[in-house]
């Protein structure tokens, strides 16, 4: 999904795209943006907030800030 303003083009990936974008699942996407818990007794990793918007139930990438936190060494927080 992309969305389109006067000033930028914002790319969306849908749980289903980022995780075919990272390899990984979409259950670990859906792990790793999670706001509850603990996970095995210590604390949950997660994707920094400032990758993600969950709209409701729905989560969505911000594709251009999900490229750039990988260029940037990509640690879960």
């Amino acid at each position: 999904m992309i969305i389109n303003d006067s000033e930028s083009n914002i790319e969306l990936l849908s749980v289903e795209e980022t995780a075919a974008f990272l390899k990984i699942s979409e259950k670990t996407i859906y792990s790793y943006t999670c706001n509850s818990g603990k996970y095995g007794g210590s604390k949950r990793k997660r994707f920094p907030k400032e990758i993600y918007i969950k709209l409701g139930k729905k989560i969505l990438f911000v594709k251009s800030k999900l490229v750039f936190w990988l260029e940037n060494g990509a640690e879960l927080i």
